[in-house]
């Protein structure tokens, strides 16, 4: 048994591995397609537990940017890690993790349970934010009209509030930061087509008329309940009022398709506060956001939720609802 980055032709092996651990997941080939077809080579950063043909355990890595005091670095997400249950006694699981560390001496992770956690902190990452799922009503009106299923982006309104609906071909081409004074992970070209045009979901994506700010939506269905997501979203969250702008032209188009329960991810005061603002409630466990890159100088911001800028979008956040 031994744990080394995935090859090309252990793919096949790959695919056989999540159909075994994750049984309940009916999608699980087009989930890891879409992490394969971020890059060429992205099966690379894959790591394993293998032998005799055979895989025993992963953790994902997939590669990303992020700005930070002006400059843009280049990092991965670690995720899915997952051990078979007969070889987690022989602590593959921590093996896989001290693996990755080494491999990759910059790497960001969203989503430790309590146990994965204190591990992780254990081995040298450092706590550096949290992402909490927050939940609003919007329109309770419009409860009685959400038993729809998924909405198809085609019915999506083409404005809304300052902002247009975009295709492919006029997505943001922006390779800075919105926020000089966060970390907040890149959104180049390049992402933006890999993350919100792929066969697994369907997503709308808004821009403003006259900047670069913009946001993603998808519904989804939870308890016969068609719900809007919102997935992403960039502005500057100094200024209160932009992200409060983003905030009500997704309530126009709520409207629009008569549609009450709105679900994102914040890990900002300042999108707590507007969110509360409106009623939204932030519900289940907060997701601990961790890094191998220490930022102990802005320990105080970290505290104060004035640090990292993550979304839904981010990480393997809501590509599995």
């Amino acid at each position: 048994m031994k744990i080394k980055d995935l090859h090309k032709e252990d793919i096949a092996l790959l695919y056989d591995f999540n159909y075994r651990m994750f049984p309940e997941r009916k999608n699980y080939k087009e989930v890891l397609d879409f992490w394969l077809n971020k890059e060429s080579d992205a099966y690379k950063f894959f790591n394993i537990v293998y032998d005799n043909e055979m895989i025993y355990g992963q953790c994902l890595y997939s590669p990303m940017n992020y700005f930070y005091n002006n400059e843009k670095k280049s990092s991965v997400w670690g995720f899915d890690l997952i051990v078979n249950e007969n070889e987690r006694k022989n602590v593959y699981g921590i093996d896989l993790l001290l693996y990755g560390k080494e491999r990759f001496t910059e790497s960001f992770a969203t989503g430790s349970g309590p146990l994965a956690l204190k591990i992780n902190l254990k081995l040298g990452y450092k706590f550096i934010g949290e992402i909490k799922k927050y939940v609003g009503i919007l329109n309770p009106f419009y409860l009685v009209s959400s038993f729809r299923g998924i909405i198809s982006i085609n019915k999506f309104p083409n404005n809304s509030n300052k902002y247009e609906k975009i295709d492919v071909d006029n997505l943001p081409d922006k390779n800075c930061p919105h926020n000089n004074d966060l970390l907040e992970i890149s959104r180049e070209n390049d992402f933006l087509k890999w993350r919100f045009f792929n066969k697994l979901h369907e997503y709308a994506i808004y821009k403003m008329v006259d900047s670069d700010n913009y946001f993603v939506l998808r519904t989804i269905v939870k308890k016969h309940i068609t719900c809007m997501v919102l997935v992403d979203f960039r502005c500057n969250m100094a200024d209160i009022n932009e992200f409060e702008t983003i905030l009500k032209a997704v309530k126009e188009i709520m409207n629009k398709l008569r549609l009450s329960v709105l679900i994102t991810g914040s890990s900002l005061h300042i999108s707590d506060k507007i969110l509360e603002k409106y009623h939204f409630k932030a519900i289940g466990r907060n997701r601990p956001i961790i890094s191998s890159v220490s930022f102990k100088d802005r320990k105080e911001d970290i505290e104060n939720r004035k640090f990292i800028l993550l979304t839904l979008a981010d990480s393997d956040g809501e590509i599995l609802w």
